[in-house]
């Protein structure tokens, strides 16, 4: 194995030979071991994964993170460092997978035939945060999104077995707006890393300065500017959200869960009174518990998981 993509990597040791049969699954339990150290929500959101698929969502986790992580903390040269990592995962489609993570990877791809573009977008996003700071239109941000969390959904939906056209569509649309609501979430964090994800002309338009921004400084016209924010952005959840009635019952819940989590850090936002400049909404641990017990009784009523007053301004 490379020594430079060891840098990259935490080191796992396994008990059996590459060549033994347990040592796939000792690779998928690695990938679980590291989801759980790195994934808050690991107990709630793995337990209503099906079972079947379960340990492939390990692995597809464990890429995304990994990819994150390399983009945003590794030591040294960044770019190089992706690049290195693109490498990798091109031996997961030759079969020449060295790593546990990538040998687990290679397992998920070959037995759903997932296309090695949604991978590479994915890396690609992360490139481009090593050059773009900030995007000027929102039509580039929802650029960005295609590569950085519009693939994650595409993913899933090919583990699910429910991909396809009008599906891809929706999905899209989910990932697109859980991706922004962590951008308007982390505006303090992003910026003090010099990066913003609020297009320049949303602040031309409502008379923000960046420059305001790099300092925290919260005021009336930031105050609009995020609403108009949350509001653009809760009717892609909206839109989205009608996934739910095309999918496998079972599924129902895992999708609701994700939007509701996305929808309720923006009903912090709003109690906050849109200022993510000074402070960081999030969610406590009784927040998620309220949320999954929320939509649990509603399926079990009979009605829809997510109310429609959560799309609402």
């Amino acid at each position: 194995m490379n020594s430079k993509l060891n840098d990259l990597l935490p080191s796992v040791k396994l008990n059996n030979h590459h060549s033994n049969d347990n040592y796939l699954s000792e690779c998928f339990e690695e990938c679980k071991k590291f989801m759980k150290e790195n994934y808050e929500n690991f107990t709630i959101g793995s337990k209503f994964i099906p079972k079947n698929i379960r340990k492939h969502f390990y692995s597809v986790y464990t890429f995304c993170r990994l990819t994150d992580d390399i983009g945003d903390e590794s030591n040294g040269d960044r770019i190089e460092n992706l690049r290195i990592w693109e490498k990798e995962l091109d031996k997961c489609y030759i079969s020449k997978s060295s790593h546990p993570y990538f040998i687990a990877l290679e397992n998920t791809i070959k037995t759903f035939k997932i296309k090695k573009y949604l991978f590479k977008r994915i890396i690609t996003a992360n490139l481009m945060d090593q050059k773009i700071q900030y995007f000027q239109t929102f039509s580039d941000l929802l650029n960005y999104c295609k590569y950085s969390a519009n693939p994650v959904g595409r993913i899933l939906l090919q583990l699910l077995n429910c991909s396809n056209k009008n599906n891809i569509f929706l999905s899209d649309k989910i990932c697109t707006a859980l991706q922004i609501t962590n951008f308007l979430q982390d505006i303090k964090r992003d910026i003090e890393n010099n990066r913003l994800y609020i297009p320049i002309c949303d602040l031309k338009r409502f008379r923000v300065n960046y420059e305001e921004i790099k300092q925290k400084k919260y005021s009336k016209n930031f105050k609009k500017m995020m609403e108009f924010q949350v509001t653009r952005t809760k009717k892609l959840f909206e839109e989205g959200y009608n996934l739910i009635n095309y999918i496998d019952k079972k599924l129902v819940l895992d999708v609701s869960l994700f939007t509701m989590g996305g929808l309720s850090i923006i009903g912090k936002i709003e109690k906050n009174n849109f200022d993510t400049i000074t402070k960081r909404p999030t969610l406590s641990k009784l927040d998620k518990i309220k949320i999954f017990i929320s939509i649990y009784v509603r399926i079990k009523l009979s009605l829809n998981p997510i109310s429609g007053k959560n799309f609402l301004k």
